[in-house]
């Protein structure tokens, strides 16, 4: 068989678009313009772009600052993130885990979340760069000096600052 003798298929027909929004049922955007060339069924609706919200703490985050507060589970993820830790029943005394936490946190946690197993700690590097992105604005870094500090693109920046005022000199 040939590739002449494969039936092709057709385009889909583009939608339309009326000059009014409003008679599609969709919510009319200041300043938008679509090409005729978007069908209408592959439109995103705005509220869906995972770009307009913030990150966030990953879940294993969120139960050790549930448990210890917000700046050791932050502290935790910079130093563990991205790495498999194991909290032993019974650690060695040159534990690095038992050496860095303490031994009442390091025994808490281990009965409370994790066990004796090896777990992954999620890196949650977006998380870590917005906090950083806003400590950096509050020292007076513009966006383009913090875009650049930490790797972003200055629109990720300026999302992640956004409401953070600068000091004034």
């Amino acid at each position: 068989m040939t590739l002449d003798a494969i039936p092709r298929a057709r385009p889909l027909p583009l939608a339309t678009r009326p000059a009014d929004p409003a008679r599609r049922g969709l919510p009319a955007i200041r300043g938008a313009s679509l090409p005729a060339t978007i069908p209408a069924a592959r439109l995103p609706a705005v509220a869906d772009h995972a770009r307009d919200t913030l990150p966030t703490l990953p879940p294993l985050g969120q139960e050790i600052a549930e448990r210890f507060g917000e700046p050791f589970a932050v502290a935790f993820l910079r130093r563990y993130g991205g790495t498999r830790v194991r909290f032993a029943a019974r650690p060695r005394f040159n534990n690095p885990l038992l050496a860095w936490m303490g031994e009442r946190r390091f025994h808490e946690l281990r009965r409370a979340i994790f066990g004796d197993a090896r777990v992954e700690v999620p890196a949650a590097r977006a998380y870590l760069a917005m906090l950083d992105a806003r400590a950096l604005r509050r020292r007076g870094r513009t966006v383009t000096d913090i875009a650049t500090a930490l790797g972003l693109s200055y629109s990720c920046a300026r999302r992640y600052v956004t409401g953070i005022d600068a000091p004034i000199l």
